[in-house]
């Protein structure tokens, strides 16, 4: 799956996002975190990944929203995935996790997917 670096930080920040809706991120939702970046050959703490990170935190969520809505539908579904994945990381679904996956999926126009359904493509994709 090909991303630009613009939807890279934008799918970081959502995910972000996603690991501290209930307030904490675990170290579970932070290995799913960084996991993801290294399948994109993005190694941890270089130049490419803190560039990729600052460019996310700096990042509002309407241009989050504005960027995941304007993905193909198979980075769409990746991408619903992947906050999946953040989300039941720590082995717990927050109800403010859930809610926030239900809202970024309705806003950005993410095709409609089970939790399963979308760690399972974003694990084989």
């Amino acid at each position: 799956m090909q991303f630009s670096g613009k939807e890279m930080a934008a799918i970081l920040k959502a995910a972000k996002m996603m690991a501290l809706a209930d307030g904490i991120m675990t170290s579970e939702e932070k290995d799913v975190i960084k996991r993801d970046l290294k399948s994109f050959g993005i190694q941890i703490d270089t130049i490419e990944s803190i560039a990729i990170e600052h460019k996310a935190d700096s990042m509002e969520g309407s241009e989050v929203i504005a960027i995941l809505s304007n993905m193909t539908i198979a980075q769409k579904k990746y991408a619903c995935g992947y906050l999946a994945a953040v989300m039941v990381a720590d082995g717990e679904v927050d109800e403010k996790e859930q809610k926030l996956w239900s809202l970024m999926s309705m806003f950005a126009d993410f095709p409609t997917m089970t939790i399963r359904e979308a760690i399972a493509f974003w694990t084989n994709n």
